[in-house]
């Protein structure tokens, strides 16, 4: 991986945390992606190709709370065949 790409990403991320931000569309269960790749300056997408830099995919999660405890799974890798 680049170092420039993954310096740049870190301190991207640093400057973002802890902050309350709005979910830029609660409509879909991807808000949170979508919210996380605009406050870090990525353009929104759903290529199955590295989100930042054109080195790293970006991947979020949603906790769960209060009275649902449903979980969703997150995918980390894909095998084309």
């Amino acid at each position: 991986m680049s170092d420039k790409v993954i310096s740049d990403l870190k301190q991207k991320v640093m400057g973002i945390l802890g902050k309350e931000v709005i979910n830029v569309d609660p409509s879909n269960d991807g808000g949170p992606g979508d919210t996380f790749e605009k406050l870090l300056g990525v353009k929104l997408n759903n290529l199955p190709l590295p989100d930042f830099g054109g080195v790293v995919e970006l991947k979020t999660g949603k906790l769960a709370s209060g009275m649902t405890k449903k979980q969703s799974y997150l995918t980390l890798f894909h095998h084309d065949s």
